[in-house]
């Protein structure tokens, strides 16, 4: 599968998640991420660790309704004043990318809007397709036969239930 075809799958995936659904698969994706901004965070003793956590145990505590818009609004602000700039940081990407994908699931729970979620899944794609190149650049045919990006794929596609594997 190509990424063009993943990406159109992705999207008609999304859309046909309930909302429950959708909600578990950013919070299993972003509970995956955190971990590269806590080895980010580790190896240059910048930015706040506990913030992201605070902000996807909000998440899993509120549910889908529970919340005010406010209260989003103040941890996507918190979120946002820790996220690294890759210019800033040379090994950031990853560490960027679970920012992101807390970022867009807080936003996805003050709107509903399914294309955060799509964001919060592509971040999660964006950091696999980082590791897998970690070591030089790899023609796009590699990339998508990589079995790490097949199984990232297939549980992007899958239940949201089921357990999003570590990367």
């Amino acid at each position: 599968m190509t990424y063009t075809e993943f990406d159109i799958a992705l999207k008609k995936h999304l859309a046909s998640l309930t909302d429950d659904e959708q909600r578990t698969l950013a919070i299993r994706i972003c509970k995956k991420l955190f971990f590269h901004y806590h080895a980010f965070h580790e190896k240059t003793a910048w930015g706040d660790p506990d913030v992201l956590l605070d902000a996807i145990a909000m998440c899993d505590r509120i549910g889908p309704t529970g919340h005010s818009g406010s209260e989003l609004l103040d941890v996507i602000a918190k979120v946002d004043e820790i996220t690294p700039d890759t210019s800033d940081f040379e090994d950031a990407n990853l560490a960027l990318n679970a920012c992101v994908a807390i970022h867009y699931m807080l936003h996805f729970l003050l709107d509903g809007d399914a294309q955060h979620l799509y964001y919060v899944c592509t971040s999660f794609y964006d950091t696999v397709d980082a590791i897998i190149q970690e070591d030089g650049t790899l023609p796009d045919e590699e990339i998508d036969n990589h079995p790490l990006m097949v199984e990232t794929r297939s549980q992007l596609l899958g239940s949201p239930f089921h357990i999003i594997h570590s990367i």
